[in-house]
């Protein structure tokens, strides 16, 4: 099976990524972008109410092009009381953000909502939607495959969302990898370039990092060693995961799109990965970095 690009639009809304060097995306190049996208057969964006007004700016550019997915935030504490309400007020507010009649995936952004007192609530709500035909698919972004050890039997989900890079590869070696996709459950990698400290040059990266010196110091021989830019190194390790169906990744600019499509073209053999993994929470989860 072969992987879908799908367009993650975090940078249309919001200031985001620890090598982001323009901030938030202006709207034309956004269009000019969405342009490309549509050119190049990426028929899929991810979006979500947490990404700033990134679904509003959706809305007014995307004209029937794409399937678009978008996450439901976390439940506030003042709405606990009417959470039906609040479920469907959220999922029609996104529809209408998003100018689209259906929604492709909604995933629970935090998925500890799936722990809640308020579950079944949430999760019956949902169902009523997909019932209608207003969402296709409902997937868990999570963080880790400890979070799905912890699912409700009842619950059932056609998508994950889950960070996979050439650092973090516990979905793999956990069993995880291999379960879901014997279910069906597609499986999209997102953070492939962890949040493009993978990409930064040595003298770039910020002192936190120095901590795991000893592995980026591999990292970067094995970019010289296969004489090829860390973007390419980053994406020929995603494809040699068959068991992911789709690929999610956000851009700044049509050029670094551009760049990214053609070396998802790209078929080499990769060599000198071993040893680069990392179980390390306070490496390969970003919310958990302090780079101040």
């Amino acid at each position: 099976m072969q992987q879908q690009l799908t367009l993650g639009t975090v940078q249309f809304g919001l200031n985001y990524g620890v090598s982001n060097s323009v901030g938030k995306v202006n709207p034309k190049e956004v269009e000019s972008i969405l342009d490309i996208a549509y050119e190049n057969g990426i028929s899929e964006l991810d979006t979500a109410v947490a990404y700033g007004d990134s679904e509003f700016i959706l809305g007014k550019l995307i004209n029937g092009r794409f399937k678009v997915s978008t996450k439901l935030p976390k439940l506030d504490l003042e709405n606990q009381k009417n959470v039906r309400e609040w479920t469907k007020s959220q999922i029609e507010s996104s529809l209408e953000r998003l100018n689209v009649n259906q929604i492709e995936t909604l995933f629970l952004h935090d998925v500890s909502v799936i722990f809640s007192p308020n579950a079944s609530e949430i999760y019956e709500t949902i169902q009523d939607f997909i019932s209608k035909g207003t969402i296709r698919k409902f997937g868990l972004s999570i963080y880790n495959h400890h979070d799905l050890e912890k699912i409700p039997s009842y619950v059932e989900y056609n998508r994950i969302q889950c960070p996979i890079n050439v650092f973090d590869r516990s979905l793999e070696s956990s069993g995880w990898m291999d379960s879901l996709h014997l279910k069906g459950i597609e499986i999209q990698a997102r953070s492939i370039f962890l949040q493009g400290i993978l990409l930064m040059k040595k003298e770039r990266r910020p002192n936190y990092f120095s901590k795991w010196s000893g592995l980026f110091e591999k990292w970067d021989k094995t970019i010289e060693m296969n004489q090829i830019s860390p973007t390419l190194l980053c994406i020929l390790f995603i494809k040699t995961l068959t068991k992911v169906s789709n690929v999610v990744f956000g851009v700044e600019s049509k050029n670094q799109l551009l760049e990214i499509i053609s070396h998802f073209k790209e078929n080499r053999t990769l060599q000198f990965l071993d040893g680069l993994s990392s179980d390390d929470e306070d490496l390969i989860f970003p919310f958990r970095w302090t780079l101040k």
